[in-house]
């Protein structure tokens, strides 16, 4: 791949999972605004640079795993956060979480979440109270910069509203992605077609496929397994995350 006559390593891989991240981009658009293709625009320049001049410096090409670390980082983010602190976030994350571990392959962390996690310890206030309305109709977000804000206690994501009235949200709400929160986390069946689509990639490459599709499905039942054992629902989505982290951990040491 050669953007802006920058020379980057070529990785077939890299392409399939940005093309599967593409319907999620545009329901996030949609979701919550243009900001979001703006938010993504100036992290996916500021981390493709910092790649880019790290790799310089050791006459080493830049990887295109960056275009996915960049835009899974713009996933993670609330839609308002200010660019600067998003920009701090993916420096932060691509030095210290890959790059000072020797680059692609090497790195011991995802270093979208690394700059996630930094920035959600400096800066709490924008990446846990402030949230905007998600959209609803025809056209949506791509007909606005940023969807309206709203009340951090009354109307929050589902987790904050549970925490603060003890109520659930509607689950096809849930499921659908009609509710506050990260960019790309909301549209579940979305996130689930495009995972499916990149396992099904796998298992027509023939590469760790039985283990693939044997511990998605593990991945995917074990919250289901453990409701009986928890009392409050949210935690089933919590042990979830914990599950495909297990998950994620078990194939990156295959």
């Amino acid at each position: 791949m050669n953007v802006l006559n920058l020379d980057f390593r070529k990785q077939k891989m890299m392409r399939t999972v940005m093309l599967s991240l593409i319907p999620i981009i545009i329901f996030s658009v949609y979701n919550y605004g243009l900001r979001v293709l703006a938010l993504l625009t100036v992290i996916t320049i500021t981390g493709t640079a910092v790649e880019y001049l790290w790799e310089k410096h050791y006459n080493n090409k830049p990887s295109e795993a960056i275009f996915v670390t960049c835009i899974l980082y713009t996933m993670t983010l609330p839609s308002s956060i200010p660019y600067w602190i998003a920009v701090i976030g993916i420096i932060f994350g691509v030095i210290f979480g890959k790059m000072s571990f020797g680059g692609f392959g090497r790195n011991v962390f995802n270093p979208a979440l690394v700059g996630r996690a930094f920035i959600y310890i400096n800066f709490p206030n924008p990446m846990t109270i402030v949230w905007n309305e998600a959209a609803s109709g025809f056209p949506g977000g791509f007909s606005t910069y940023l969807t309206a804000g709203i009340d951090a206690v009354s109307e929050a994501t589902p987790m904050i509203t549970y925490n603060y009235t003890g109520e659930i949200m509607d689950l096809n709400s849930l499921i659908l992605g009609n509710i506050p929160g990260a960019i790309g986390e909301s549209y579940k069946i979305l996130i689930i077609l495009c995972c499916l689509s990149l396992a099904q990639h796998h298992d027509h490459s023939g590469r760790r496929s039985n283990h693939q599709w044997s511990f998605w499905i593990i991945g995917c039942f074990c919250p289901v397994m453990l409701h009986s054992s928890l009392p409050v629902r949210p935690q089933i989505i919590k042990s979830q995350a914990v599950c495909f982290r297990l998950v994620q951990l078990y194939q990156a040491c295959l």
